[in-house]
């Protein structure tokens, strides 16, 4: 497996998170950060599983489970669908039939199309590569899409204006876009502080710009046709955890080495160290966001 293709920042890398430390065995090629407590707040312990809690809880605040007609289920759009795993979530826990995904990865979306030849059963699935900010990836994209989703990849994109008036345009009549994203607990006064993010943001290939609070996410959906109608704190289920994980998954890797593979784990401890910085300063939060269309609102 080659983890850099065209040089690319998001590639297959963190596949390396998906072993088991003790077999080597490789299950899934889940990269995002997990959802570490389950529904009756039980500790998670392994990646896989927490990386679908996430993803099943923001298929919950997209109510993918609430079908228009059951004999067709919901046209979805899975934005940044990463390496694919998640695909399997909206289709086996959702019963999505109609499942359409743009990626920016060329590594990651070559990955998705590959597995899932063979496992499409009655699903059909339209993947491609391209930019979720560029009209030019969407224009295969019908314009009445019941459901648009982003796990945990929204905070990456390069234009969050352009991404939410592209969902705007393609979302059917009370359709609902499900994002997970990074939302500010407040406006950074300290410079210290937005010296430090800003450094941060720039190491990780997240736009500063995208860091905003609640109040000032609101506004720019609002500018781009949109509402904020839901907001979850799942701040507690992501930040910590994902640190306390990752310690304990990289002593078991280096103590049982079964993967044969030289594995650089720099990326993710630095990950690991900024959200526990963030988490107690309080600066960030993680949030799950349900968004409708503001003319359906004001009706």
């Amino acid at each position: 497996m080659t983890s850099k293709t065209l040089n690319e920042f998001y590639d297959l890398e963190d596949i390396q998170l998906n072993y088991q430390p003790k077999t080597g065995v490789l299950n899934s090629s889940w990269g995002n950060l997990g959802c570490w407590l389950d529904d009756t707040n039980t500790p998670i312990n392994d990646y896989s599983q927490a990386c679908q809690q996430l993803a099943v809880e923001l298929g919950r605040l997209a109510k993918l489970d609430k079908q228009v007609n059951l004999s067709e289920g919901h046209k979805v759009l899975d934005t940044g669908f990463g390496c694919g795993d998640q695909l399997a979530v909206w289709s086996n826990e959702f019963h999505v039939k109609q499942l359409m995904g743009i990626n920016f990865s060329h590594s990651q979306t070559a990955y998705a199309l590959n597995k899932i030849k063979g496992q499409q059963k009655d699903n059909s699935y339209i993947l491609k590569q391209g930019d979720c900010c560029d009209p030019f990836a969407w224009q295969s994209v019908p314009k009445s899409l019941d459901r648009i989703i982003a796990l945990d990849c929204l905070y990456h994109f390069k234009n969050k204006p352009a991404y939410f008036k592209l969902c705007n345009q393609h979302m059917a009549d009370h359709g609902i876009l499900a994002v997970s994203d990074l939302i500010l607990v407040k406006p950074i006064h300290n410079p210290v502080y937005k010296w430090i993010l800003k450094i941060i943001c720039k190491l990780s290939h997240i736009p500063f710009q995208n860091l905003m609070t609640l109040s000032h996410y609101q506004q720019l959906l609002i500018q781009q046709g949109l509402v904020l109608s839901q907001a979850e704190d799942i701040s507690h289920r992501v930040f910590l955890p994902f640190g306390q994980w990752l310690n304990s998954y990289i002593s078991e890797m280096k103590k049982h080495n079964k993967t044969r593979r030289k594995l650089s784990w720099a990326k993710y401890k630095f990950t690991a160290i900024f959200l526990r910085w963030a988490h107690n300063k309080q600066i960030l939060g993680y949030q799950l966001l349900q968004v409708s269309q503001l003319k359906n609102s004001i009706k």
